[in-house]
């Protein structure tokens, strides 16, 4: 889990500070200078969080994972932490015909974002400034606004809400992705809290099998442009055009949401006797496996990766 404020996203770059290369440089310090190789289950981007990142680590040596996680965590900066640490799972049977290994993104079938926004002409509580995005000085009717998000679940076409990045061709890969699931949460004024109005807050919530770059801010922030009654570029009608995969970025006139307003919250795998995901009465559901989701490292041990 990790606070992506101060961070350049998760992938590692040069001289610039990023989740992977601060975890690669303090495994480092711990296997005595070994290079450890690491993979992430999600690339997010610069400035979002993290409460459910999955990392999968080649380890030198056999090691305790509880052992491993206090260790680590007594070495990371404190805007990161090891949840918990294991040995990674039984490969499935296809990759064990293949003697291959499990794999953190092979092996990935859903992930799970929440989106933390505020709409109004109220300040934002600065507590919240690093966690929750002020989109929009306007208040926005939240029921149109759940309506468009059920535009996107089922299987699209998101060529629309992808933005190129480098290395990545859109017209050499699928943009065709499934979401599962949207759910808007709207947030009550607090209580015990007179002094900050929350009115206008909410929370997205969003499951699906993968996302494109920025996929999902852009839904986002296209979302809420749209039930924007003062952004007269996008209506929600506009949705179905802009999921038709016939439209590119350039074509969607809504700004992808901030990055602080994101984060991972948790990542799914599959399983041969307990699939995360399943079909009943024609329509997909979700069935939580409470054994990976809050697996932060994945040790993959080193006689296992070298089959």
């Amino acid at each position: 889990a990790y606070d992506g404020s101060d961070f350049a996203g998760w992938q590692y770059q040069h001289k610039k500070r990023t989740v992977q290369g601060v975890l690669i440089s303090t495994m480092r310090r711990r296997f005595n200078g070994h290079h450890i190789p690491t993979l992430g289950a999600s690339r997010t981007d610069t400035g979002v969080h993290a409460r459910g990142q999955i990392v999968q680590a080649d380890l030198p040596m056999e090691v305790s994972g509880q052992e491993l996680a206090y260790q680590l965590n007594k070495m990371l900066p404190f805007d990161i932490r090891v949840i918990s640490a294991e040995k990674a799972p039984e490969p499935q049977s296809w990759q064990k015909e293949q003697s291959l290994p499990w794999h953190c993104l092979v092996n990935c079938v859903g992930k799970r974002y929440s989106y933390k926004f505020a709409t109004s002409d109220y300040p934002l509580d600065p507590l919240e400034r690093r966690y929750r995005a002020h989109v929009t000085y306007q208040s926005i009717d939240f029921d149109l606004l759940e309506q468009i998000l059920h535009r996107f679940i089922g299987e699209h076409d998101f060529r629309a809400f992808a933005n190129t990045a480098h290395g990545i061709d859109l017209d050499a890969r699928s943009t065709v992705r499934t979401i599962y699931s949207i759910h808007l949460e709207r947030e009550e004024n607090n209580p015990h809290n007179p002094y900050i109005n929350t009115q206008g807050f909410g929370t997205i919530s969003i499951v699906l099998n993968g996302a494109l770059y920025r996929m999902v801010r852009n839904i986002v922030g296209t979302s809420i442009a749209a039930a924007n009654p003062n952004f007269s570029k996008l209506t929600i009608d506009d949705i179905s055009r802009l999921l038709s995969g016939i439209e590119t970025r350039k074509y969607n006139p809504a700004k992808a949401a901030p990055a602080q307003g994101l984060c991972l919250d948790e990542v799914y795998y599959d399983s041969e006797s307990n699939l995360p995901f399943f079909l009943e009465g024609g329509n997909l559901s979700l069935v939580t496996t409470s054994r990976y989701l809050k697996v932060i490292i994945c040790t993959v041990m080193k006689q296992m990766c070298s089959k």
